[in-house]
C-alpha cells in the first residue's frame, strides 16, 4: 500500500511484512510538475535549470545555491535528518537568512507549494542516480534511497519558557561539555574553522550566533533542531543528548542570541510607499520633499554571507508622471573607494513585470528600467581585484546594461552614504498608471573589493504612491 506526501514522492513508514523492503513511491518527473514553470523563473537563475545548483548566478553567491540532487537538504527539523517537505516549504516561503536565498512569500501560497514539489523531486530523482552510479541495485539501492529521502518524525524542543540564572549557566556547560566551543568558540562569536567533510578538508567560517543573523529563526524547536540533527552536508553534526541538558542549551542560546533577530523569516509589506511630487526633480538628500515621504527600512540579501557588513537600507521615495527619485541610506563603516579600488554606490532597478524573478534570467529579463550611481570610476574591464576572485569574462557578465550615470548627490558622513538616484519610467511604466511598478536595490560596497559585483540587494518592492501633490 502507498501513502505518498504533497508531492507523492515518499512511502509512508507503515510496519514492512517479514521479509520486505520499503521502496520510495514511484518516480516523479520533476520537468512534468505544475511548478516547473515558476522554478524555471524564480529559482533556475541561481539553482539552475535542473535542480543542479549550476544556474548563471551561482558562482557569485557564497555560500553556494544548493544542489538539490547530489547534496542534502540542510534544513531538517526530523529526528533523521532528512528534510520534509513542510521543511523544504519553509525554505521556499521564508527563505534563508543571510544568504542570497530570499523569501518567496509573495508568490502566493499555492506557488510555494508547488515549487516544494519540484524540489522534492529533484532530491529523489538525484538520489536515486548518485546511489546507481556507485553500483547499488535492488533491495540494497531501495533502502538507502528510502534513508536519504523518507523523512523521520519532526523534533520538538522541550519546554524552555524558564530563563533563570541557575538554568542558563547549565546550558552554558552543556554548550562546552558537548564540544560546541570548538567550532562557534567560548561564546558562540564564531569564527574560521578547519574540519574534514566527505573526507576532504574544508576551512569554514562559523558564524557570530550573537549578531542575531540566523539561517532560521532563534525559536526553540529550530534551535532544537540544530542541535539534535545537525546541518546535513556540512561540518555541524547531529549531538543527541537528554531533553533536560537540551532545554538547558537552548535557553543558554537564547538568552546569546538578540531578541531582534534580523532574519528574512520575518515577514514585512512587500510595499515600497512613495509621495507624489511636481516640479523640479530633486538632487540633494537635504532636498525637504524626502523628509516628507514615509521612511521604509529594507532588508538586504548579500552575495557573499561571510562580507554582510550592512544589513539594510532605508528608503524615502518621491514620484512623478515620468521619475522614481529615490533617497537611499546605506551604513557604511569606510568611505570608498580607495586609492585603485572599486566604489561605493548603489543600483536600482524598476520592472512592471509581475513578480519578477530575483535574478534575472537570460533570456527571460524582463523589461527593466535600471539606473546605477558610483561614488569614484568603475574598475578597467580587466580589473586585477576583480579577476583575482576567479570570476571568468567579467566584462561580459558584469557590465551594467545602461551607463553609469549620476542622476543625484551622494553624500557621506559619520559612517552613512545618503545617495539620491532617479529612474525615468518611460520604458518600464508610469508609477502613477494601472500597471504596477516594482523596485529593487542593489548596494555596492568598495571595502569588499569585489570589483563591480554588488555586495548585496532586496527583495522586489510594489511602489504604492500617496495621492496628494508636494
Amino acid at each position: 500500500m502507498w501513502r505518498v506526501t504533497a508531492c507523492g514522492l515518499f512511502l509512508a513508514s507503515l510496519p514492512l511484512l517479514p521479509g520486505t523492503v520499503e521502496r520510495t513511491a514511484p518516480e516523479v518527473d520533476p520537468y512534468r510538475l505544475k511548478g516547473y514553470p515558476t522554478y524555471v523563473r524564480q529559482c533556475a537563475p541561481c539553482h539552475g535549470e535542473h535542480g543542479d545548483g549550476a544556474g548563471a548566478g551561482a558562482r557569485f553567491l557564497q555560500p553556494p545555491p544548493r544542489d538539490f540532487r547530489r547534496t542534502p537538504l540542510k534544513w531538517a527539523s526530523t529526528d533523521n535528518g532528512v528534510a520534509s517537505i513542510d521543511d523544504i516549504r519553509r525554505s521556499v516561503v521564508e527563505g534563508v537568512g543571510g544568504t542570497a536565498m530570499l523569501p518567496f512569500r509573495h508568490l502566493g501560497e499555492a506557488a510555494c507549494n508547488d515549487l516544494a514539489d519540484v524540489v522534492a523531486a529533484f532530491r529523489a530523482r538525484g538520489t536515486r542516480e548518485s546511489l546507481t552510479e556507485a553500483g547499488l541495485s535492488g533491495d540494497d539501492l531501495e533502502r538507502t534511497v528510502a534513508a536519504r529521502t523518507v523523512s523521520g518524525v519532526r523534533i520538538a524542543a522541550p519546554p524552555v519558557e524558564s530563563l533563570d540564572a541557575e538554568a542558563v549557566a547549565r546550558g552554558y556547560i552543556a554548550y562546552h561539555r558537548r564540544g560546541c566551543a570548538a567550532c562557534h568558540g567560548p561564546d558562540a562569536r564564531g569564527g574560521d574553522h578547519e574540519t574534514e567533510v566527505d573526507g576532504r578538508r574544508v576551512r569554514t567560517r562559523i558564524p557570530d550566533l550573537t549578531s542575531g543573523l540566523l539561517r532560521r529563526s532563534r525559536a526553540p524547536d529550530d534551535l532544537a533542531a540544530r542541535i539534535r540533527t545537525g546541518i546535513p552536508g556540512t561540518a555541524m553534526p547531529a549531538t543527541p543528548m537528554p531533553d533536560t541538558e537540551l532545554a538547558d542549551l537552548v535557553r543558554w542560546l537564547r538568552e546569546r542570541i538578540p531578541e531582534t533577530t534580523p532574519n528574512f523569516s520575518t515577514p514585512w509589506s512587500g510595499t515600497l510607499p512613495a509621495l507624489r511630487f511636481d516640479g523640479v526633480l530633486p538632487t540633494s538628500p537635504d532636498d525637504p520633499r524626502f523628509d516628507a515621504a514615509p521612511q521604509t527600512w529594507l532588508p538586504l540579501a548579500p552575495f557573499d554571507a561571510f562580507h554582510h557588513p550592512t544589513r539594510g537600507v532605508r528608503v524615502a521615495a518621491l514620484a512623478s508622471a515620468t521619475h522614481v527619485v529615490l533617497r537611499i541610506l546605506v551604513p557604511d563603516a569606510s568611505r570608498d573607494p580607495v586609492d585603485g579600488g572599486p566604489p561605493d554606490g548603489v543600483a536600482v532597478r524598476a520592472t512592471p513585470a509581475p513578480k519578477p524573478p530575483v535574478l534575472p534570467f537570460p533570456g527571460q529579463m524582463p523589461v527593466l528600467d535600471r539606473a546605477v550611481t558610483y561614488t569614484g570610476p568603475m574598475p578597467r574591464a580587466r580589473d586585477p581585484i576583480f579577476d583575482a576572485s576567479g570570476f571568468e569574462n567579467p566584462e561580459e557578465v558584469c557590465r551594467t546594461i545602461a551607463p553609469a550615470a549620476r542622476t543625484g548627490d551622494s553624500v557621506y558622513a559619520s559612517g552613512l552614504w545618503r545617495h539620491v538616484i532617479a529612474l525615468r519610467t518611460e520604458q518600464s511604466g508610469t508609477p502613477l498608471g494601472p500597471t504596477p511598478l516594482s523596485i529593487a536595490v542593489a548596494v555596492f560596497d568598495g571595502g569588499a573589493r569585489k570589483g563591480p559585483l554588488p555586495t548585496a540587494f532586496t527583495a522586489w518592492m510594489e511602489l504604492v504612491v500617496a495621492p496628494e501633490v508636494r
